[in-house]
């Protein structure tokens, strides 16, 4: 009896020391929302205000400040995601998920999935740069902070998140937004029937003379196909949460002739529907020469669907170089209709003096 009760308080001791070492470990501290931090990379004082559905409201004094403190929030609130979203674009995703994923990584790798690369950053403008640039390194600056306090996520797969580059700002974005136009999705659907059924069935479904068109156009050349393999690829998008339906975003805009207040309205349907993480972020930056609410990807910073004081717009295609400095410029309010031909971009545009596209 003595002994038992012996082995039954080392029992005991050893599952309490077990419980608390696990919970120590695993434990993470919920962002404050209060309170004042000091960043030595700020220049001057920012003020984030959060409201009451989440929406983080950031005033700064300049436009690297605003940019800085938007990477850092946004790593302090999807830290996980955006490790997850580099990781995919950089082909190397066995180094945050494990071996099973070698093949994935060789894959992006082998079909150059990723979209741009230092060679060809040269086509941004240089103050864009220099503001994702602020972007990822107030990612990088949360990443440092938390190094010994991170997410759950981390511990169970014992990595490390993955510092931000201004590549994987380009290469996140042009990836994730690959999945709003509708070329993609006609190709896909062309592989599958390829793939799975066999060309016959393909040219049951189409006329000679389509698919002959097809096979000889760059976007729909189904040579690019051959070397694919489906169930990746498949299984590399739903990662990065770039799967939608095979319809495009649709957008409506009522003129401001229509509306009760004499203002256009915007309506943006995007196409990938209610996920966990969401692939969407809502953030006000104003500041410097910045003035812009909406919903951002977590990686890139301007809005896909956001609003000034003068303008709305909606993103519908994929994410360019060309696309990126428009983007910078409708969101300080330095974008030029006679400079910029708003039907060559995939972008729904409408400003308080009427005008508007209409796609």
């Amino acid at each position: 009896m003595k002994y038992l009760k012996y082995i039954l308080t080392a029992v005991a001791m050893l599952f309490l020391l077990t419980f608390l070492t696990f919970k120590l470990y695993f434990q993470y501290n919920i962002p404050e929302y209060s309170g004042t931090e000091s960043l030595t990379d700020l220049k001057d004082t920012v003020e984030v205000f959060t409201d009451s559905y989440g929406v983080p409201h950031i005033f700064a004094k300049n436009n690297e400040d605003l940019f800085y403190t938007a990477g850092y929030i946004i790593a302090r609130e999807r830290l996980f995601q955006l490790s997850l979203l580099a990781a995919v674009v950089r082909g190397e995703i066995s180094k945050l998920l494990g071996d099973d994923y070698v093949v994935h990584d060789n894959y992006i790798k082998q079909n150059k999935l990723y979209f741009e690369n230092s060679e060809n950053l040269s086509e941004i403008n240089y103050a864009n740069e220099l503001l994702i640039k602020a972007y990822c390194s107030g990612i990088n600056a949360w990443i440092n902070e938390t190094e010994g306090t991170l997410p759950v996520s981390f511990k169970i797969l014992n990595t490390k998140p993955l510092k931000w580059t201004t590549s994987d700002v380009i290469n996140v974005a042009a990836m994730m937004t690959s999945n709003l136009q509708q070329n993609k999705q006609v190709g896909w659907f062309i592989n599958t029937v390829k793939q799975y059924f066999g060309e016959s069935k393909l040219l049951e479904m189409l006329t000679v003379d389509t698919y002959n068109r097809i096979k000889t156009e760059k976007n729909f050349s189904t040579d690019a196909f051959n070397g694919m393999n489906l169930d990746v690829e498949n299984q590399i998008w739903k990662l990065l949460g770039a799967t939608g339906s095979l319809l495009g975003s649709d957008v409506i805009i009522i003129p401001k002739e229509q509306t009760a207040t004499k203002k256009p309205i915007l309506f943006f349907d995007d196409i990938w529907g209610l996920q966990q993480p969401a692939k969407w972020f809502d953030i006000h930056l104003n500041g410097g020469d910045f003035n812009v609410e909406g919903a951002v990807i977590p990686g890139f910073p301007i809005p896909l669907a956001g609003k000034t004081n003068k303008t709305a717009w909606a993103f519908t295609g994929q994410i360019t170089i060309k696309m990126i400095n428009a983007l910078f410029d409708i969101a300080d309010g330095n974008f030029r209709l006679e400079q910029n031909n708003i039907y060559d971009l995939s972008l729904i545009y409408t400003d308080t003096s009427g005008f508007y596209s209409d796609q």
